[in-house]
């Protein structure tokens, strides 16, 4: 069984009771299958052999703690074995992604209807806000000339976020944030601004958000103009991933250097960085 295969079948697994129970563990008994499979789940050399995205294993593991799949119909006692097996082998498959080597503004935009547990479009096991956080986590661990923050309607925020960081202190460092802003419509311009104020020259600027932000002035797609002007920088590229899959978009469809994501799945990464490398 292929690494992705084992991953995807973990609670078929746990619900045909293929791993000991905490209260079933004693010092003599084990099971050569749970060891087998907690053994391949944190194999550095397979994981990198196989190419096992993290993405595989950050669904793998929000599923697997539900104690249920997508449609409720098969369900499995979460063991705390397998979660710590998942998450090792989630930051080890880290190494399977190649950095672009460019200058990166990632931006996660903290209005409510980020905040809220609403599922996203194409990996419905992870909320706006795992998957942002989970983008910040993986640039500050592959792109060395990252800088992140978090914007609503108010002057954005710098997300001060370490190489090491896991995806937990990423979430917990947004929701901190976000518990102190209001729920107002948030304003993406101030994303173009606050570069501007920087005076950074971006190579790709991504934003996070459910594209419903239209406070503000000037609107976004007029911002990034200026902001490319300012910088006399015309090929900044920006994606924005619409979390929410709303008919709006802050993106302007007629920039061939402006990509506009709906919803979120596995192959999204690599897409984004396709594309800041120029070949889409």
């Amino acid at each position: 069984m292929s690494m992705t295969a084992l991953i995807r079948n973990l609670g078929k697994m746990s619900n045909l009771d293929m791993f000991i129970q905490e209260n079933q563990q004693s010092d003599e008994e084990e099971s050569f299958e749970e060891n087998l499979i907690l053994g391949k789940l944190q194999n550095r050399e397979l994981i990198l052999m196989e190419k096992v995205h993290p993405v595989i294993f950050l669904k793998a593991i929000n599923q697997y703690k539900k104690g249920h799949n997508s449609s409720e119909k098969t369900n499995w006692a979460v063991l705390p074995q397998i979660c710590t097996a998942l998450e090792n082998g989630f930051y080890l498959s880290f190494e399977n992604i190649r950095p672009t080597g460019k200058r990166f503004l990632v931006a996660v935009e903290i209005s409510k209807s980020m905040k809220d547990d609403i599922q996203v479009p194409g990996t419905f096991s992870l909320r706006a806000i795992d998957v942002a956080a989970f983008m910040v986590t993986l640039a500050a661990r592959t792109e060395q000339h990252s800088d992140f923050i978090v914007f609503s309607s108010e002057t954005p925020e710098p997300l001060s976020i370490q190489s090491i960081a896991t995806i937990e202190d990423v979430i917990g460092r947004i929701q901190h944030i976000a518990a102190t802003t209001s729920n107002s419509a948030s304003d993406a311009s101030w994303v173009f601004k606050y570069a501007m104020q920087e005076k950074k020259r971006y190579d790709a600027i991504v934003i996070y958000t459910d594209s419903k932000s239209c406070k503000g002035h000037p609107h976004p797609v007029e911002a990034l103009k200026m902001y490319r002007k300012a910088t006399e920088k015309e090929d900044v590229r920006l994606v924005v991933c619409n979390l929410s899959c709303s008919d709006m978009t802050i993106g302007d469809i007629e920039d061939k250097l402006t990509m506009t994501i709906c919803g979120f799945d596995s192959h999204c990464p690599q897409i984004i960085m396709n594309f800041v490398h120029g070949i889409l």
